[in-house]
């Protein structure tokens, strides 16, 4: 009989976090970081400090590179713009996980959730923001080159055109710097949008979850 009430039970228990913890635990798979955990065992901090930072300069040199070389090198702005969708798709799935699914992960372990540091953490939230803004920057003015679509800015024009996008949806940045057929760029500066407000609300997570708790004056 206490086995079919402890049946009934898990039939009716809520399984939507289950499902996109699952979800989200593959697609962490989905990760070049992913690829050298598996190259590179033991992982430290250190490590990871170094693989924050050197991506984020990696991206602002992308962009630069991508912009003013030759449409010759037509064939190293794509391997910059594959590399910097991947690195976009990366951040936004780890944030995800960090601030959803990995303490409930280490819950249903039995362990305690713990992290190196909070400063820490949100230091490369910040590292990862920006970085996402650049690689955005790559992939556009790649995907202009394909497209034969004109971008009349300057870099600096250019790349705060992109952050406008990505950090406060605005798009008519960009699409006043653009001369030609926009319906690629649209679907681009949509992802744009999409992932700016991602990680405008994980950073507000972030945020919210370490501000200190303070006396009220009135109340």
């Amino acid at each position: 009989m206490k086995k079919r009430i402890k049946k009934s039970y898990k039939r009716k228990d809520s399984f939507l976090v289950d499902m996109w913890e699952f979800i989200f635990r593959l697609l962490g798979y989905v990760s070049l970081f992913f690829i050298v955990k598996k190259i590179k065992r033991n992982i430290s901090h250190r490590f990871v400090d170094f693989w924050v930072i050197g991506n984020f300069m990696f991206a602002i040199i992308s962009s630069i590179l991508v912009y003013y070389i030759s449409d010759y090198y037509l064939l190293l702005k794509i391997t910059l713009s594959v590399y910097g969708f991947l690195r976009v798709f990366e951040v936004i799935i780890y944030q995800i996980n960090v601030v959803l699914f990995d303490p409930y992960r280490s819950q249903k372990s039995g362990e305690k959730y713990r992290v190196k540091s909070i400063r820490r953490i949100i230091l490369a939230l910040f590292h990862n923001y920006i970085e996402i803004m650049f690689w955005f920057a790559t992939i556009m003015s790649t995907i202009a080159v394909i497209s034969s679509v004109t971008i009349n800015a300057t870099w600096i024009e250019y790349i705060t055109s992109t952050i406008l996008c990505v950090a406060i949806f605005d798009r008519s940045g960009i699409e006043s710097i653009i001369e030609g057929n926009m319906s690629i760029i649209t679907q681009l500066v949509f992802l744009e949008i999409v992932s700016g407000l991602i990680m405008t609300i994980i950073s507000i997570a972030r945020f919210i979850g370490i501000l200190p708790s303070v006396d009220e004056i009135d109340g």
